[in-house]
């Protein structure tokens, strides 16, 4: 008998919360499925780290005697949430987890994928390391529909889980909305902070972006000078807002009339290191309004920062998703074909530069819709979970 029933591979231990939301989804549902602790094993860049926050063994995601030793002493590898495998910074993560399926392969261990993104892949590398370790995964469930017509449009075949159950590709959605009820009911052991919450992140494929949210997001402030903007952010606002709009500068102040959401005090989240560096540097430069950071590391620290929160404006996936679990009015920032395929399924107000007019104001925020209810998730995950583990968890 193997030492674990499963070996959980994603993007762990990087400081990043989505990922360590991810991380807790994956080891929770597990664990309700009736697989101990104690018989789950993560690869995570922080081995140490993990272990005191999940309660698994955890392993040196960069040693491969290690892993090889993990994943040859488990029954399973789960890909478990997260966009693993896309090439749009460096074909680096398709093939690293390429990697740990070609090892699983080796073992004869069976490879499974939960509340995958896939792409975007925009080298043949990519995509043919992509097909290749998903063809292998004997259940593939990925979280979005754009993922879905990437794996069409590859032509990926998973493998059948029995000889009567012919493999195929399964919809669900991302992996941090089965901790749905866990932040609701942290929220409601915090007092409530009446704060409109930004989020900005580093954008490799368009740099400008973050800065040019910033500028809309100082913009939109305008209507609450005295509460929320200090008078040198104001001044280089309503300078480049001029500079864009020239002779039009009364229609784009009328499109501020319709924000209401900006009647609290604005507050920085940053869900990763990146994320607070970029922002202090935004807010020192001018282009963002003086504000405090939150540096969110957990799903408690997420509930006390969106507890009575009146709106969120941001970029990261994680940062979406998380107010939508908290029923909080939303903007996405489509940096990525990940939020413009979460906002389409949870018809969310997206946000874009616009070429010809140059920065714009926000538009009126809405409450997500969930595309998936927790508990319809969660039974698809624990049918998931009955095909690979068997009945007798």
């Amino acid at each position: 008998m193997k030492r674990y029933r499963v070996a959980i591979a994603g993007y762990y231990g990087f400081g990043n919360l989505g990922d360590e939301l991810l991380a807790r989804a994956s080891v929770e549902a597990l664990e309700r499925y009736g697989v101990e602790r104690e018989h789950m094993v993560i690869l995570s860049n922080d081995p140490e780290n993990s272990r005191r926050a999940f309660g698994t063994e955890a392993v040196n995601r960069w040693s491969l005697i290690q892993v090889s030793r993990a994943i040859k002493q488990s029954e399973t590898l789960l890909f478990g949430g997260g966009g693993l495998f896309q090439d749009a910074t460096s074909v680096r993560s398709c093939f690293y987890y390429w990697g740990l399926a070609k090892l699983a392969e080796r073992w004869k261990v069976k490879i499974w994928a939960l509340g995958q993104s896939v792409g975007p892949l925009y080298t043949r590398t990519g995509r043919t390391m992509a097909s290749d370790a998903l063809e292998n995964c004997h259940v593939l469930q990925v979280r979005d529909s754009a993922s879905l017509a990437v794996c069409e449009a590859l032509k990926i075949h998973p493998k059948a889980t029995s000889e009567s159950a012919e493999g195929k590709i399964e919809l669900g959605s991302d992996m941090a909305f089965l901790l749905t009820d866990h932040l609701l009911t942290a929220m409601r052991n915090e007092s409530a902070r009446p704060r409109f919450l930004i989020n900005l992140r580093p954008c490799p494929k368009n740099k400008a972006l973050p800065e040019q949210f910033a500028q809309a997001i100082s913009l939109s402030a305008l209507k609450n000078t005295d509460r929320i903007i200090d008078k040198k952010t104001w001044k280089s606002a309503w300078k480049k807002f001029r500079r864009r709009y020239r002779e039009n500068i009364s229609s784009a102040q009328e499109s501020l009339r319709g924000i209401a959401l900006w009647d609290a005090d604005l507050c920085g989240v940053a869900l990763a290191d990146e994320d607070e560096r970029l922002m202090s540097r935004l807010i020192k430069n001018g282009d963002l309004p003086n504000m405090p950071i939150e540096r969110v590391r957990t799903l408690e620290d997420a509930a006390r920062v969106w507890r009575g929160a009146s709106g969120a404006a941001g970029m990261r996936l994680h940062f979406s998703i998380l107010s939508a679990m908290a029923e909080v009015p939303l903007l996405a920032v489509p940096y990525a074909p990940k939020v413009e395929a979460f906002a389409k399924a949870c018809n969310v107000t997206t946000w874009s530069y616009d070429e010809e007019r140059g920065v714009v104001p926000l538009p009126v925020l809405k409450i997500p819709t969930f595309n998936e209810p927790t508990d319809q998730a969660q039974r698809k995950i624990d049918g998931l979970c009955r095909l690979i583990l068997g009945e007798n968890a």
